[in-house]
């Protein structure tokens, strides 16, 4: 099953960047997230509107990690 939303530190590996830039991303509004009791989610169609494309991590994870 495809993941709909993805952890700072998912979404900055996606990225190429370090999770200090995601969480400022969020803390500016340019970047959306929700809050999960004490995890901060990023909607997989957040990081497609901030990069303009697509974004299929599935084809990154290793075999027998995709759940």
């Amino acid at each position: 099953m495809r993941k709909l939303g993805l952890s700072v530190r998912e979404a900055a590996e996606a990225l190429g960047v370090h999770t200090n830039h995601i969480y400022r991303l969020i803390w500016r509004g340019e970047l959306k997230a929700a809050r999960l009791g004490t995890r901060l989610i990023i909607p997989r169609r957040e990081l497609e509107r901030l990069l303009g494309v697509p974004v299929d991590l599935e084809e990154d994870a290793p075999e027998g990690a995709r759940g």
